[in-house]
């Protein structure tokens, strides 16, 4: 049978769908006794009562329960106290521990310290060289740059910022 379009005449000769027939209420009347807790407000809902406030708050807090994060089955806090037990930290979702943080916060000081205390390489020279582009490639090859590159930046750096101030 081919595609029939909304609207058409043999679209209104089909008959429409059966109205949707309201779930039955289960038999029994509401007892109130369970009130203020997830099954009260369950209880609620398959009477079709409005919610009282304790049940709202008792479904709110099942909610909180039910959703917040909780450590992994594979998370154990064995290596606590170091930079790697820190990654585990972030990467099991889990709030570090003060141990981890401070062994987070000396790993990035010794980090620093090592690449501060790194003497730049010389300059290789390039044929991009004496141009902004070499500049950079000097920099991401964590070389000093030579001379004609940082004249071509700096060149470079002076009419970014007339053209920044002109806007």
């Amino acid at each position: 049978m081919a595609y029939v379009y909304k609207g058409t005449k043999r679209d209104e000769d089909t008959p429409a769908q059966a109205p949707r027939i309201p779930r039955p209420v289960k038999p029994g009347e509401f007892d109130p006794s369970a009130c203020g807790t997830y099954a009260g407000y369950r209880r609620h809902q398959k009477h079709g009562v409005p919610t009282c406030r304790d049940c709202k708050t008792a479904m709110a807090a099942y909610s909180r329960d039910r959703y917040k994060p909780r450590p992994p089955k594979g998370f154990t806090p064995e290596a606590c106290g170091t930079y790697p037990g820190y990654s585990r930290h972030e990467y099991h979702n889990v709030p570090p521990c003060d141990p981890c943080k401070a062994a987070k916060l000396e790993y990035q000081k010794q980090w620093r310290e090592a690449i501060r205390s790194k003497p730049p390489s010389p300059p290789t020279i390039r044929k991009q060289c004496a141009t902004y582009a070499g500049y950079m490639r000097h920099q991401r090859a964590a070389e000093k740059p030579c001379d004609k590159c940082r004249d071509a930046y700096t060149q470079y750096m002076s009419k970014y910022r007339t053209r920044r101030r002109a806007a």
